[in-house]
């Protein structure tokens, strides 16, 4: 199995952005504070995908040249 450093700990963040999505769907927020919420839901999601790397590489599933060609691939 890849990864594990952090327990993996980014599935966490991707459901707590999930969650968040879902919660702004349901309604009754002012604009501001819908767009607040989804600019967190979106941190989420990149700080996810940046702690997915960053874990296979101190896994040991990356080297430093997949590493940074993901990371560039993932768009981070």
């Amino acid at each position: 199995m890849s990864g594990g450093h952090f327990n993996y700990r980014q599935y966490n963040m991707q459901g707590d952005a999930e969650e968040i999505r879902g919660i702004v769907d349901e309604g009754g927020f002012s604009p501001i504070t819908t767009q607040r919420l989804l600019e967190t839901a979106e941190a989420l999601d990149r700080a996810s995908k940046m702690l997915h790397r960053v874990d296979w590489f101190l896994s040991g599933d990356d080297g430093q040249d997949s590493f940074n060609e993901r990371w560039e691939i993932d768009g981070l």
